[in-house]
C-alpha cells in the first residue's frame, strides 16, 4: 500500500487513509516520514459509530490478504465498504472466496496480492472510469442487501461445507 502511495504521490486528488494501531504502525509511520508521503493519512482505531461514515467518504476501499491466504470465507472487512456502495480493490489470490464473489457480482477489481504496481494501476483505473466505479459500488451494495442476512449466510455456509466434504 505504501509503495503504491509513493508511486501516486504526485496526484493531489488521491489520498490513502490507513486506520488502525497494529504491530506495524511504527514501521508505517517511519515509511511515511522517510518518503514524504503527504498523500497518506494515518489514524488510530476509530469508534464503531463513525466507521460507516468513513467508508461512505471514501471513493474506493482496499481489501488485502497476503498471497498465502486461501479461504472459503469472506473477510468481514468487505461488509462495511460494500454496504455503503463503494467499489473495492481486492488484493488477494484469485481463487479465494472474496475474489470469486467480486468477479461474479462485479463489485470490485481483483489484483495480485502484495503488488504495488497493480494496486496503483487499479486505483488510477477506477479514478478514470467513474461509470465503472459507480457500477461496482452499486453492485456491492446490492450484493450485501441480497446476501447479508443470517438465513442466507447459514444456507450458503452449509451448502459449501456439504459440497466440499461430502
Amino acid at each position: 500500500i505504501l509503495e503504491a502511495a509513493e508511486r501516486l504521490k504526485s496526484d493531489n486528488s488521491i489520498c490513502f487513509l490507513l486506520i488502525g494501531g497494529g504491530h506495524k504502525r511504527e514501521f508505517v509511520e517511519d515509511y511515511i516520514d522517510r518518503h514524504s508521503l503527504s498523500n497518506v493519512l494515518l489514524l488510530g482505531i476509530q469508534p464503531k459509530d463513525i466507521i460507516n461514515e468513513m467508508f461512505a467518504s471514501a471513493d474506493v476501499a482496499l481489501i488485502t490478504q497476503t498471497g498465502s491466504v486461501k479461504d472459503i470465507v469472506m473477510p468481514s472487512k468487505v461488509f462495511g465498504p460494500a454496504s455503503v456502495g463503494r467499489p473495492l480493490i481486492i488484493s488477494a489470490n484469485s481463487d479465494c472466496e472474496i475474489s470469486k464473489l467480486a468477479k461474479k457480482y462485479n463489485f470490485g477489481l481483483v489484483i495480485e496480492p502484495e503488488n504495488s504496481d497493480k494496486l496503483a494501476e487499479a486505483i488510477i483505473h477506477l479514478k478514470q472510469d467513474a461509470k465503472l466505479s459507480m457500477l461496482m459500488g452499486e453492485n456491492g451494495r446490492q450484493f450485501m442487501v441480497e446476501n447479508r442476512n443470517m438465513k442466507n449466510i447459514i444456507n450458503r455456509f452449509e451448502e459449501e461445507i456439504l459440497n466440499r466434504y461430502l
